[in-house]
């Protein structure tokens, strides 16, 4: 009798699930059919000659500037001011490694160096070096040395807290308008010798032009994140180019571009201080000379440089020149030596440039070109998910895509319209999404 019940229950289980998968499956169909109607709509509006692309650029510019419009307060050290209150202003850095790039900002523009130990000191005794919000904010240094016995980061060459463990803080005197870390007794001798950072400082270097028109200005750090802004921009206008190889409709293009920049990360990232804004910005440039360059100059060569900027960022973007490298090799099968050389040459003449500038940084800093300023040239992360079993790496890849809370779904629905419109798109335009596929599968593996 229990088990005719079970059974019974498992039946009723079942019908319930193929029925919210159905509904699912039903409305997802609906949504689709919806933006499809949507478009033939707007496509419409389009031949009839009713739409303007000025003002489409006008909304889309307007969309991504809007969180420049909002800040965060001053947090300081004192532990009842540590909450973040957004208002209405100036846009800030807000956390994460973005305060440590505003000091490299900082020291680049406002002192002409790169060494960080008085721009740090600075924000500790309240200046905004390091941003509005860390003024006498208990921030660590993202600084290195390498010492006979090895490489060390600075929190390992501070003092602790013995209540905590972790960093030790003091007022650096009776009126408490600054605080100060102590060094331990073996490394006393550092206090006078400067501060490298391991962050890459060619963020600083790229806006150079634009932020120092801002030097000694308390706007430099809302004119560093609005560099930002125009940096994704001009990624959106290239991306908007590139697709011009795929479709004619300005209301096409422009859809796709709004899912790319406002329905993904992309829009947090063009209010941050971190680099993958212009790592999508170089990417943006290089697939769009790629795909609408006639001349070997524009498709192999320009597109090369660009991958070989993204480099200056991240080393392992020089994946992006896969599916570069791999159509100039097809050119040079198809129409040999003599006509494809050049194609071959162009397309690696990028990265080459960029890895010699990142082996060349390594040398300046630590007189080995091999030697990263981090202390390591792979990502510990990476390791540590590789070293998982299958029983623990399903449910933390499972949720890494599907949570509410922290999934890639959530942060980026833009993967939902692309996941259901790649099959078409590799149908009628194979070659331009086996490229994109080339580049990002080993990309994403590798970040």
């Amino acid at each position: 009798m229990s088990q005719r019940k079970n059974r019974k229950k498992r039946r009723q289980r079942g019908q319930a699930s193929s029925q919210t998968a159905g509904r699912g499956a039903a409305q997802a169909r609906h949504a689709a059919e919806s933006a499809a109607t949507f478009l033939s709509v707007a496509q419409d509006y389009e031949r009839a000659g009713k739409v303007r692309p000025v003002l489409l650029w006008a909304l889309f510019a307007g969309l991504l500037v809007l969180p420049h419009f909002f800040g965060v307060k001053d947090g300081g050290y004192d532990h009842e001011r540590y909450g973040l209150q957004e208002n209405i202003g100036r846009a800030t850095v807000y956390a994460g490694d973005e305060p440590h790039y505003m000091t490299i900002i900082s020291s680049v523009i406002n002192d002409g160096d790169l060494d960080l130990k008085n721009n740090y000191a600075a924000s500790h005794a309240g200046g905004i070096d390091s941003g509005v919000r860390f003024r006498r904010f208990a921030l660590d240094h993202h600084t290195y040395w390498y010492l006979p016995e090895g490489y060390r980061w600075w929190e390992t060459l501070v003092e602790t807290d013995p209540n905590s463990g972790w960093i030790g803080w003091w007022w650096a005197d009776e009126s408490r308008q600054a605080i100060a870390f102590r060094y331990k007794p073996q490394y006393r001798h550092l206090a006078d010798s400067p501060e490298y950072t391991w962050h890459p400082p060619f963020v600083a270097v790229l806006g150079y032009p634009f932020l120092t028109l801002f030097k000694g200005s308390a706007w430099l750090e809302s004119a560093a994140l609005f560099f930002t802004y125009l940096t994704t921009l001009a990624a959106a206008v290239f991306a908007y180019w590139c697709l011009g190889a795929i479709t004619p409709s300005v209301i096409t293009r422009f859809a796709a571009i709004a899912l790319i920049f406002l329905a993904s990360p992309v829009w947090h990232y063009s209010r941050t201080l971190f680099t993958e804004p212009y790592i999508a910005a170089f990417l943006m440039c290089a697939f769009a000379c790629f795909f609408r360059g006639q001349s070997v100059a524009v498709k192999y060569l320009a597109a090369s440089i660009f991958v070989g900027l993204c480099m200056l960022m991240k080393s392992f973007a020089a994946l992006a020149i896969l599916p570069i490298f791999y159509s100039a090799a097809c050119l040079l099968r198809d129409q040999g030596f003599s006509r494809g050389w050049r194609a071959v040459l162009a397309a690696g003449l990028g990265p080459a440039l960029g890895a010699c500038a990142v082996l060349y940084w390594h040398t300046l800093l630590n007189g080995d070109p091999f030697i990263a300023p981090s202390g390591k040239l792979t990502d510990p992360a990476a390791k540590y998910f590789l070293s998982l079993s299958p029983q623990v790496f399903a449910p933390i890849a499972f949720s890494m895509v599907f949570s509410p809370q922290w999934g890639m779904l959530a942060f980026c629905p833009a993967l939902i319209p692309a996941g259901l419109g790649w099959r078409l798109l590799l149908k009628k335009h194979g070659r331009q999404a086996g490229a994109a596929l080339v580049f990002a599968l080993p990309y994403i593996a590798f970040f």
